[in-house]
């Protein structure tokens, strides 16, 4: 079996590290976005908040208040299965922080990414993380993604996380939350051509006075898609979870 090519993207509070990343720019594109959007990269104008809903307030937030995020793309046809690691670290203050990380992944047709989404941060610091992602699965791609939040005990966190997914496509996510006094996971998958696979997996972790909501939606808008949707919690303390599933099948979508 071969090894997979790995990029790492690190930032530390919510600026991009050079020295800690190891970017990708043949065939597959993993960079900075902001410099991403300066080289013009491909696919870049044409994805960037098309799938994030513009009228929800913390992504109104993040839109307003981005400064850098990660930009995750690759070329149609490539035969490699890249795996691309995105870090979002914070770290300890005396004064509370808002970072505010975007990160924009487009697979492109025939194309085999993994994707690792990881934010983590000191467990006696005050911060809060409003973060956004989008993802753009196209003609026959596979996209493999991991979220991993192990943040601290007194951190806030909502990630709002939207993907597209295109014919014969197929979209895998495993979510695990850790950690953080508050987080909020609110994912949407739209399987928007026929054939499109999509499979969304969560484990998520509370104690003490802990609270997670995850609200994730599967949104069959053409006909021929599977889903499978499988989220556990385990729960002690006084901590508290909140878990809403949707799966819609559009009429159209019915057979």
């Amino acid at each position: 079996m071969d090894t997979p090519t790995v990029h790492d993207l690190v930032y530390v509070d919510g600026i991009y590290s050079p020295q800690l990343s190891s970017p990708a720019t043949s065939g597959v594109t993993a960079a900075s976005l902001a410099l991403a959007a300066v080289e013009n990269s491909p696919g870049l104008e044409s994805h960037m908040a098309q799938y994030a809903p513009s009228d929800d307030g913390f992504t109104a937030l993040n839109t307003a208040f981005l400064h850098d995020g990660a930009y995750v793309h690759v070329a149609d046809g490539h035969p490699e299965k890249p795996v691309v690691r995105v870090s979002y670290l914070t770290t300890k203050g005396t004064d509370p922080k808002v970072t505010y990380p975007r990160t924009l992944v487009v697979a492109g047709t025939n194309t085999d990414v993994t994707v690792v989404e990881s934010y983590a941060g000191p467990a006696d610091s005050v911060y809060f993380t409003n973060a956004v992602t989008e993802i753009s699965v196209a003609d026959g791609a596979t996209v493999d993604h991991y979220r991993l939040l192990m943040e601290g005990a007194q951190a806030f966190h909502v990630g709002t996380s939207r993907v597209k997914q295109h014919k014969d496509s197929s979209f895998s996510s495993a979510s695990f939350i850790l950690g953080t006094a508050l987080a909020r996971n609110d994912m949407e998958v739209l399987m928007d051509a026929p054939g499109a696979f999509c499979s969304l997996n969560g484990l998520y972790l509370t104690t003490d006075n802990q609270h997670i909501d995850n609200l994730i939606s599967i949104d069959h808008a053409q006909p021929d898609c599977t889903s499978r949707l499988n989220y556990k919690g385990i729960l002690d303390g006084k901590s508290r979870a909140v878990f809403g599933g949707t799966v819609m099948v559009r009429r159209d979508a019915q057979r």
